[in-house]
């Protein structure tokens, strides 16, 4: 034991930069660590040696309650001459591992006071008298302090000069902001780093023409590696004239420097943290590249990159991809049934490649063959089916709302209203098997349906509307502006695809009613006890009071509150309830 011990001693002492804590009790002569004593902070302690060639290890055992920083004041020895010698002494932990170790040298400083951090925990510390020629009895006094300053951040030149422990990597243990090295050996430290910080290294001391230290190695979290970054006193100078090394982090995790000083002289790391800045460091931090073209068969795409605090960009060619072709609509090679998958015949635009698919079946196209219990007026009734494209037969359930494919449920409030505007030719379908229920109801629909309700009746009056645009409605329109059912959204537009709102709808469908004379007596309804009552144009005041008093149009729930809502949009399924109210109202 005792030998493996004093070679550690020597191995470590000629490779280690950071002066240690240490106390050593007088009777604890033992080489065990098991047999030392308890030392008590600020209590000084002394060993004694009786011959040069006493290469006896001595050690005391101590605790830290929490993270801190131990502090020793070590006393040479000098013998009867005066001449001073080395000191060598040591760290362990709980576990016998060497954590730190340290030497007093032979130079004619009678004591140095140096510092260390360590984590809570057990440890022993241990001294030897080393290996030196002297006469004598000599005795080495220590004095051991600890201060509860781990783990702080403080202001440091303006920028924040992080604390945070470090983790030995090898028998190095020490602090952010506060490295020492005096030895011509690598010290290995490993921290935190943060995303998007710089931190800066600045070496202390540079008072000596050639002072000299190396990066030997400096590990960023994403793995990429400095290495063999040398600093003269030609190197970058700090604003007070310290000279630095900046290290710009894009990820966060550990990060490893490894330090070689070639001047022999004790000298300080300090890491401050700067907030970076795109101008002065030249260094951007991008994000992910996004792409803003995709590659196709024919072509290279592009892609592009922001900068997370100054907002600079760069972009990059991303190479063709040949798979990614852009196919036409396709050609139906093979004619699918209504149950069978047909062939298309698809073709890029870009390169003339083509490809086969399948086709969709079809699906049957059901019509009435003939009635098995007639429908009476919209309501169900029951038939036999047949597909006009196979000839499959079916008998079922009849309603006039049946061909649609979005057809709303039996049970859908609004399945009544749409089955009887069907029934009567009011309304058509958007194509020739959908309805779209949901879609909004606009100005030329909601007039086309008024003229089919009075018989589609003709009108030679020239309306001044230069945006009728399509057939289908130019006659509604023409109608329902010669008798003053709707008037243009200007003098000179209509503006046929325009939303028609549920207060337009009440203004038109009273206009409607007064120009037919249906009711003698139009009752009104008080809108106050809607929240929204104050949103109603003046202009539809009164019409929307007389729809809510006849039951045409009530309130319609947003958020859990029933709201009027008089400038909302209709949908084609509310106009379809609607229209069946108001007929049945009027008789008609």
């Amino acid at each position: 034991m005792k030998t493996r011990i004093i070679s550690i001693i020597l191995a470590v002492v000629m490779t280690v930069s950071v002066l240690s804590v240490l106390s050593v009790s007088a009777s604890a002569a033992a080489t065990t660590p098991g047999a030392a004593g308890n030392l008590s902070f600020g209590t000084q302690y002394s060993a004694s040696w009786d011959s040069a060639t006493d290469e006896d290890v001595y050690y005391s055992k101590f605790s830290l309650s929490s993270p801190g920083i131990v502090t020793v004041t070590a006393t040479k020895p000098a013998d009867d001459d005066g001449v001073y010698y080395g000191l060598y002494y040591m760290i362990l932990d709980k576990d016998q591992n060497l954590v730190w170790a340290g030497g007093c040298g032979d130079s004619k400083k009678s004591s140095e006071t140096t510092s260390v951090g360590l984590g809570a925990g057990t440890y022993y510390l241990g001294v030897s008298a080393g290996f030196y020629v002297f006469s004598g009895t000599f005795t080495a006094k220590y004095k051991l302090s600890f201060s509860q300053n781990a783990n702080v951040e403080k202001e440091f030149n303006g920028t924040k000069d992080y604390a945070t422990p470090l983790t030995v990597w090898t028998a190095k243990t020490g602090y952010l902001g506060d490295l020492y090295s005096d030895c011509d050996e690598a010290d290995f430290y490993k921290f935190t780093a943060k995303a998007n910080t710089v931190y800066r290294i600045v070496f202390d001391n540079y008072d000596t023409i050639g002072q000299t230290t190396t990066i030997i190695k400096y590990v960023h979290p994403d793995g990429t590696e400095d290495t063999n970054v040398k600093y003269t006193a030609k190197n970058n100078v700090n604003s007070d004239g310290k000279h630095y090394y900046d290290v710009v982090e894009n990820k966060s995790g550990t990060a490893y420097i490894e330090f070689y000083n070639y001047s022999g002289e004790q000298y300080k790391y300090t890491f401050t943290v700067k907030e970076p800045s795109c101008e002065t460091t030249g260094i951007h931090f991008y994000g992910d590249w996004k792409t803003t073209k995709a590659s196709t068969c024919c072509a290279e795409g592009t892609a592009k990159r922001t900068c997370t605090k100054c907002g600079a960009s760069e972009t990059k060619s991303l190479p063709r991809d040949y798979n990614n072709h852009v196919w036409n609509s396709g050609e139906i090679t093979v004619e699918p049934t209504c149950t069978g998958t047909g062939t298309k015949k698809l073709t890029c635009t870009l390169c003339g490649q083509t490809k086969y698919v399948d086709a969709a079946p079809t699906g049957h196209f059901y019509s009435v063959k003939e009635f098995v219990v007639p429908p009476v007026e919209h309501n169900h009734g029951t038939a036999n089916f047949i597909c006009t494209k196979c000839g499959n037969e079916y008998v079922g359930e009849f309603c006039y709302s049946l061909p649609f494919k979005d057809r709303v449920a039996d049970t859908n409030w609004a399945h009544e209203g749409i089955d009887y505007v069907v029934w009567r030719g009011l309304f058509g379908g958007t194509s020739e098997n959908t309805f779209e229920p949901a879609a909004t109801m606009n100005r030329a629909m909601l007039v086309t349906v008024l003229w089919r309700l009075e018989g589609q009746p003709a009108s030679s009056v020239s309306v001044p509307f230069t945006d009728l645009k399509q057939s289908w409605y130019h006659d509604s329109v023409a109608w329902a502006y010669e008798k003053g059912i709707v008037n243009g959204t200007t003098e000179t537009t209509f503006s046929p695809s325009s939303p028609i709102t549920r207060e337009q709808l009440s203004t038109i469908l009273l206009r409607y009613t007064q120009y037919r004379g249906f009711l003698s007596e139009y009752g009104t309804a008080s809108l106050d006890s809607f929240p929204d009552s104050n949103k109603v144009s003046s202009y539809a005041k009164n019409a929307l009071s007389w729809a809510v008093y006849e039951g045409l149009i009530g309130g319609t729930s947003k958020n859990g509150t029933v709201v009027l809502d008089p400038r909302g949009n209709a949908t084609r399924a509310q106009v379809s309830t609607i229209i069946m109210r108001y007929c049945k109202r009027v008789n008609h």
